[in-house]
């Protein structure tokens, strides 16, 4: 690790998805320091690559031709869970089954519907409805810069998350429990 980056040239991105789909791709980078994440997005854009970022790799399937440009993951400064005053501060790289377990043993309920959530809080917020009601404040890249905002300004995926703060809902343990099993088990029958 070089600076806060860890980097792969000519990696298969099909090490990187959950279906293990996915050609090789020019340079593959997990970013560690935000600072790293801002230099390597303006290297990549003063040397005309193109660029992605990818969460967990569990909702995606790469074509396994070769894939041009730099695939990042977010890495060791984007993976923190802290309590903070009813609710969380969560990194982008945090697994959305972690938020919602620390949840739970928190006794803090609202995200039970995110159960079966499969891959990172920031691809969560990037593609999933429902988080609006839940998160005071979204962290995210805009031109170079970190801004916070509403969720609904990063769905649809055109930012990059780097985090959020969540608050939420004191609640019954036990029916929190109950809830996210009920939840794990409508999403999976039969398993």
């Amino acid at each position: 690790m070089n600076d806060g980056l860890a980097v792969r040239v000519n990696e298969p991105l099909s090490r990187h998805t959950a279906l293990r789909t996915g050609g090789v791709c020019d340079a593959w980078v997990v970013v560690h320091r935000l600072e790293a994440l801002a230099h390597m997005l303006a290297d990549c854009r003063e040397a005309g690559w193109k660029y992605t970022v990818l969460g967990a790799g569990t909702r995606v399937v790469v074509w396994d031709g070769s894939f041009p440009g730099v695939v990042f993951r977010l890495g060791t400064d984007f993976a923190h869970l802290e309590s903070v005053d009813g609710g969380f501060s969560a990194g982008a790289a945090v697994p959305v089954v972690a938020v919602v377990a620390a949840a739970r043993d928190a006794g803090l309920r609202g995200i039970e519907s995110f159960a079966a959530v499969q891959g990172s809080l920031g691809a969560s917020l990037a593609l999933d409805e429902g988080w609006s009601d839940w998160v005071s404040s979204v962290r995210f890249l805009h031109r170079g810069k970190v801004r916070e905002g509403p969720a609904d300004e990063v769905l649809g995926g055109k930012r990059i998350v780097l985090g959020a703060t969540l608050r939420l809902a004191q609640g019954d343990p036990a029916k929190i429990a109950k809830d996210i099993s009920k939840r794990l088990a409508d999403d999976h029958p039969g398993s």
